[in-house]
């Protein structure tokens, strides 16, 4: 799509001998007729260029690069031409493929700018400007979902001495490592860090410390220690700021999971989101308030946060974000009964993630898509979504989904197995496991109840219900109170059925 000027020019060529050229070119068949120049076929332009000696191409390619440079046309258009040429050294080629790199991820295309900017690391740049090159590399490859930012990013690391240029490599290394399930060697690179800076900025240690917290919830052998050192802080998230408000996000999971009253916890979310600070960090603890918000019922506030988050990722051009906001926006329309969108959002979440090695995100979409397709009698699309792996025997959603696929087809004591597994699962994370996340208590009393063991039947509810009307939410204390009645008998099973659909009715 070369202007006949800028190829004149190249060819070195009059513009009006270069006009006659093209018009040849064109009857036997090379170029196509009218402008911009074009081959006419990219089989014809692949021969030509294999004609040509690789130094003479690299050199035309850098020619014609400068040609456009100077003609002011966009870095992204002068970048294509210097992807193409040899490393030279030139201060230049960094600079456009950096300014090239930065439009790239404007516009939502973190796998050209990732390109560009391993060009820029070719060429090589200066030793002032390697330390930010490969921070902006490791984190376009982090984006575009490529495990390989991780080496790119230790890179920065070692040679980046500033602390807050090293703060934001360490967050998303760590952010990276926890994506890949590499969770030990995240929370390695953030103690590092932390050490480093606590006594130079308490802000940037604190935001790391929420760091830390975050990707610490996400490891069943380092969850509690997460919740520990969140209540510590407690007294530092407000007022709401960019260093806190991954903080907040954790408080608010916390105080879910410890029963606490729905609007505490709502409370806490609300100000996590504020500023929209965690959603332009793309950070794990966006999912945690906005979740948060879903399971205590309060579907429009979720609703406009992952609608924001969709729209983030689609400019982002962030596989990662929006495989993370379909899966959660999965379960949200689940939970209002629209279940046509959410397969449509679940199926999008477990295509992406099959596309890359994102082992914290498995197991999550599958299990909520496999939620939406049960709940209009599709069994066998359930059980193909639900075969387990190793990583997805330990995810609290998968086991409770398997348990009920089970039970839909009367396999009640394998479903009890998975809903007592799940439980042991959440067990392990510390806190009260509300029953607004997963009602695997009420599940497990009607798979009691229906292997005629009517004791602990009412024992699991009747507990499911005291920690549902402790937090208030109704979806909760509805899918409670109908576990309770079905583990009863006579008028007192009449009487709690009517009040689950009275308190669902409002819901």
């Amino acid at each position: 799509d070369a202007d006949l000027r800028h190829a004149a020019a190249l060819a070195e060529l009059d513009e009006r001998v270069a006009a006659t050229a093209a018009d040849v070119l064109a009857a036997a068949d090379i170029l196509a007729y009218g402008r911009p120049l074009a081959f006419v076929h990219p089989i014809v332009q692949e021969a030509v260029k294999a004609d040509m000696p690789p130094g003479e191409r690299s050199v035309g390619h850098r020619r014609a690069a400068r040609l456009l440079a100077a003609a002011g046309r966009p870095a992204d258009r002068i970048a294509t031409q210097l992807v193409a040429t040899e490393p030279a050294g030139d201060r230049w080629v960094v600079d456009v493929m950096r300014d090239a790199a930065r439009q790239a991820l404007a516009r939502g295309s973190p796998e050209a700018a990732s390109n560009y900017l391993g060009r820029a690391l070719a060429e090589p740049p200066d030793v002032a400007r390697l330390p930010a090159l490969l921070r902006e590399f490791g984190t376009a490859q982090a984006r575009a979902g490529d495990n390989e930012a991780v080496g790119t990013l230790r890179h920065a690391m070692d040679v980046t001495p500033e602390p807050e240029a090293r703060t934001e490599i360490a967050v998303t290394l760590a952010r990276a490592l926890g994506m890949f399930g590499d969770h030990a060697r995240a929370l390695s690179v953030l103690d590092r860090v932390a050490g480093e800076v606590a006594d130079l900025d308490p802000e940037l240690a604190l935001r790391l410390q929420a760091e830390w917290i975050t990707v610490a919830r996400l490891d069943g052998a380092t969850r509690q220690r997460a919740r520990t050192r969140s209540a510590q802080l407690r007294s530092r998230a407000r007022p709401p700021r960019p260093s806190t408000s991954l903080l907040l996000a954790n408080l608010a999971l916390d105080a879910l999971e410890e029963g606490e009253p729905a609007p505490v916890v709502a409370d806490l979310a609300q100000d996590a989101l504020t500023g929209g600070w965690l959603l332009d960090e793309e950070s794990f603890g966006f999912s945690y308030a906005a979740n948060a918000l879903l399971w205590t019922d309060r579907y429009d506030l979720a609703e406009r946060a992952w609608e924001a988050a969709r729209q983030a990722a689609r400019t982002r051009g962030s596989d990662a974000l929006l495989a993370m906001t379909c899966g959660w926006r999965c379960q949200l329309a689940y939970r209002r009964g629209a279940l046509r969108e959410a397969e449509a959002e679940g199926q999008i979440a477990v295509r992406l993630i099959a596309q890359h090695e994102w082992n914290a995100l498995r197991g999550y979409p599958h299990s909520k898509l496999s939620d939406a397709v049960m709940e209009r009698g599709d069994l066998a699309a359930a059980a193909e979504l639900l075969v387990a792996d190793a990583a997805a025997e330990k995810i609290p959603f998968f086991l409770d989904s398997r348990g009920r696929l089970h039970c839909l087809h009367g396999r009640f004591a394998e479903g009890l197995e998975d809903f007592l597994r799940c439980g042991q699962a959440l067990d392990t994370r510390g806190g009260r496991d509300s029953p607004g996340i997963i009602p695997w208590r009420s599940n497990a009393a009607i798979a009691y109840a229906r292997l005629d063991a009517s004791d602990h039947a009412r024992t699991m509810a009747r507990l499911e219900l005291q920690l549902a009307q402790a937090c208030g939410a109704p979806r909760a204390i509805g899918i409670a109170l109908r576990a309770v009645g079905l583990g009863e008998g006579g008028e007192r099973a009449l009487d709690s059925l009517r009040a689950a659909v009275t308190v669902l009715e409002r819901s």
